[in-house]
C-alpha cells in the first residue's frame, strides 16, 4: 500500500513539474515578440512568430540574463544577480501534500543566451531528487 501512496505522490509531483515548465516555456515563447503581429488570444497572425531582441542582447549574448531582469516573474521570486550568474528561485507546493519543489532559473556568464532550470524535491519520504532542463531563447533567432 505504501508504495501505491509514493506513486502517486511521485506523479503529482511530476504534474507539478510538468505544469510549471510549461508555463515557463510560455514566458520565454512570447517575450520579445513582435506585439502587432498576435492576435487578442497571443497567437500569431500569420503562424510565425516574430521577435524584436534589442541590439546590445544580440551584440552581448545576453537574452536570457535579459528575459530574467525583465521583470517577467516580479513579485513572486527572488531574484539575485552576480558577475557569473543570474537566478531567479521560487518554491512550488505540490498539491494536497507538504511536499515542496524549489525551482532555479539561471543564466550563466559562459552562455547568457540559455536558461538553466533545476527543479528540487524537498521530501522526506521520498529520495533527494533533482530534474534539469535547458532552454533557448527564440527571440535569439532574431539577432543579426
Amino acid at each position: 500500500m505504501e508504495a501505491a501512496g509514493k506513486t502517486k505522490i511521485r506523479d503529482q509531483i511530476a504534474l507539478s513539474i510538468s505544469s510549471d515548465l510549461e508555463l515557463v516555456r510560455n514566458q520565454v515563447n512570447l517575450w520579445k515578440t513582435v506585439s502587432n503581429n498576435l492576435n487578442s488570444n497571443g497567437l500569431p497572425l500569420n503562424g510565425e512568430m516574430s521577435y524584436e531582441p534589442t541590439a546590445a542582447m544580440c551584440s552581448n549574448n545576453t537574452l536570457a540574463k535579459d528575459f530574467l531582469n525583465d521583470n517577467i516573474f516580479s513579485g513572486q521570486e527572488i531574484l539575485n544577480n552576480t558577475e557569473s550568474e543570474s537566478n531567479i528561485v521560487n518554491t512550488i507546493v505540490v498539491p494536497n501534500t507538504d511536499i515542496e519543489i524549489t525551482r532555479t532559473i539561471s543564466s550563466k556568464a559562459k552562455n547568457y543566451n540559455l536558461l538553466n532550470i533545476h527543479y528540487k524535491i524537498n521530501a522526506e519520504s521520498l529520495k533527494q531528487s533533482d530534474q534539469r532542463t535547458t532552454l533557448m531563447m527564440p527571440a535569439q533567432a532574431w539577432c543579426p
